[in-house]
């Protein structure tokens, strides 16, 4: 795989999960956050999270949904609004919760996301992303090939 940008990188993913035939060309193809949505969820189902968390950007929100979908879990949003951090949606304590995005540097970042979902009462269980990404604390999912596991 190439060193190109995040976008392209996404799309080369995409494409390495995707059968021949809906090979995606572009980031809003569907079949990009069909097919990584799809294998993010069969890689976190093991952790059996019961929602998942993910910033409230368009992109991420389709991602989500096919993860949630696939699931069978429902979908928390999170929002930065002003240095102010909350979620949309209720979790239950101990909740199980995957926290899925295509990248993570962008936004507040995930060990925001991971203490805003843990100051809810919720348990972080793992969180699934396109593109590299780790945490101390929690398994991180990450489809990138390029990436040692």
């Amino acid at each position: 795989m190439s060193n190109a940008t995040p976008e392209h990188r996404i799309i080369e993913i995409a494409s390495v999960h995707a059968a021949a035939e809906r090979t995606p060309t572009t980031l809003h193809d569907p079949a990009v956050p069909e097919v990584l949505g799809t294998r993010l969820a069969t890689e976190l189902r093991r952790f059996q999270p019961q929602t998942v968390v993910l910033w409230s950007d368009l992109a991420t929100a389709v991602l989500g949904h096919v993860v949630a979908r696939e699931l069978g879990a429902q979908v928390v949003y999170a929002f930065a609004d002003e240095g102010v951090l909350t979620l949309e949606g209720t979790m239950s304590a101990g909740e199980q919760v995957a926290l899925i995005g295509y990248d993570w540097p962008t936004r507040p970042g995930l060990d925001a996301l991971v203490r805003l979902v843990r100051n809810s009462g919720a348990v972080v269980a793992a969180v699934g992303s396109a593109l590299a990404a780790q945490h101390e604390e929690v398994p991180v999912v990450v489809l990138d090939p390029g990436v040692s596991r």
